[in-house]
């Protein structure tokens, strides 16, 4: 059970950080997708060959599917919509709990009716709400623009996937940021952890695509269970990779909760 009135609160304090996202999405989303091309094909992949495979690799770009869906796998869930997502997630959280403990809102929130167990989990439920409307708003869009551009070129259910196995990813990194704002004591300890690791785990990421030696990289990092090729083809590991980290996610989120109801808020 949540708080609606804090609900509404937040929505009110963070719905400019949220249009402001979708904003930079709206442009990306549009540009990209005006950028396919299913004439110049050839051309496009020899552009790619010109370039350092390493570096290509690193941020995702490939082109195994040389259809719009494969297109967009690459160029939007490939690097934008695996790094913008996570800098809404570790601001937000941080606002949403250890910055108001910080402030003394948490006091004043724990002093009413409210139980702490009921304002966290309102918190929580914003925080994975927005990521989840986020991404609503970015299968939409994409849609849209794909069925104004080239018309039949898309496969909605394949990018429906995509968008939803992008959101299991940002559930559980959301989460991650979420525990520590829970466990911290500090907005700036919050965020170094939260953010850090989920920035070294995309470096990891970048690492084990680059492949050779490096490749081991692959196994320590969250970014890997999302692997778009894979449910583009309809195989099992994408929807399995989806379904550990919406898991973990939700473990993240509990944990985060549980911590922030036995800590001490020196009321």
């Amino acid at each position: 059970m949540i708080s609606y009135p804090l609900l509404l609160q937040d929505i009110r304090a963070g719905w400019k950080l949220w249009i402001g996202f979708t904003a930079i999405l709206t442009v990306y989303v549009v540009l990209i997708t005006g950028m396919y091309d299913p004439d110049i094909t050839e051309t496009m992949e020899a552009l790619l060959d010109s370039l350092p495979a390493e570096m290509l690799a690193a941020f995702g770009f490939t082109m195994e599917d040389t259809s719009l869906t494969g297109f967009l796998s690459s160029y939007l869930f490939g690097f934008l919509l695996l790094v913008l997502p996570m800098l809404y997630e570790v601001w937000t959280a941080e606002r949403l709990v250890v910055s108001m403990v910080e402030r003394g809102s948490m006091v004043y929130l724990v002093g009413t009716p409210n139980t702490r167990g009921r304002i966290i989990r309102t918190q929580g439920v914003f925080l994975a709400g927005s990521i989840a409307a986020l991404f609503l708003y970015v299968g939409i869009l994409g849609i849209a623009a794909a069925a104004c551009l080239f018309p039949g070129k898309l496969d909605i259910p394949r990018f429906a996937g995509l968008c939803l196995g992008a959101f299991c990813l940002h559930l559980f990194l959301s989460g991650l940021s979420f525990l520590f704002s829970c466990a911290c004591g500090e907005g700036k300890r919050a965020l170094a952890y939260g953010g850090g690791l989920a920035l070294l785990f995309y470096l990891f990421h970048m690492l084990g695509n680059m492949g050779g030696s490096l490749e081991f990289f692959q196994y320590i990092t969250p970014f890997s269970l999302f692997d778009s090729q894979a449910i583009i083809r309809g195989e099992m590991y994408g929807y399995a990779g989806m379904g550990i980290l919406a898991a973990a996610g939700f473990a993240a989120y509990a944990a985060g909760m549980i911590l922030f109801r036995k800590r001490d808020l020196s009321i």
